[in-house]
């Protein structure tokens, strides 16, 4: 009868652990960033053929924010409009 036991609770912890596995791999899909993202390139993200839809873009690497200024790439030190 022992036995029984022990082998039932090691069949419900394997088939926990099987179903943890199988959320996590589910969240990671929902969660990371999709593959077909546009990327920076020397801080400027090209977005003209980007459709508009409630997808996150991801934005990796170094950033400067310049509070209050414009900057395009013809004036890369910023300037006030």
């Amino acid at each position: 009868m022992l036995r029984k036991a022990s082998t039932r609770h090691l069949l419900i912890i394997i088939a926990i652990f099987i179903a943890l596995t199988f959320l996590r791999i589910l969240w990671l899909n929902y969660f990371l960033p999709s593959t077909h993202q546009p990327s920076a390139k020397d801080g400027v993200v090209n977005i003209n053929n980007l459709t508009i839809s409630e997808e996150v873009i991801s934005l990796d690497g170094g950033w400067i924010y310049y509070p209050g200024q414009f900057v395009n790439s013809e004036n890369k030190g910023g300037n006030k409009e």
